[in-house]
């Protein structure tokens, strides 16, 4: 799922061995991590490297819900 979101939103096809070599691990490391959940500093570091916005990657790929991110933002307007 996370690897299929990073390429629809980069427009192009993400592979294992670029997302390892993106973070700096195995293709088997990679691999693990993407079938056990990515953690969100990973996913972060691929946004940046990829192009992403890194807020909405969180929030559509459920790390960060939008209610809780507007709530925040309304709470420092105030």
């Amino acid at each position: 799922e996370v690897k299929r979101w990073l390429s629809e939103s980069a427009h192009r096809r993400i592979t294992d061995q670029e997302i390892a070599s993106i973070l700096g691990v195995t293709r088997k490391t990679a691999n693990k991590r993407l079938n056990e959940g990515l953690p969100s500093d990973d996913l972060i570091r691929l946004c940046d490297e990829l192009g992403i916005n890194q807020t909405l990657a969180l929030v559509e790929l459920g790390r960060l819900t939008l209610s809780l991110y507007t709530s925040d933002a309304a709470d420092e307007r105030s």
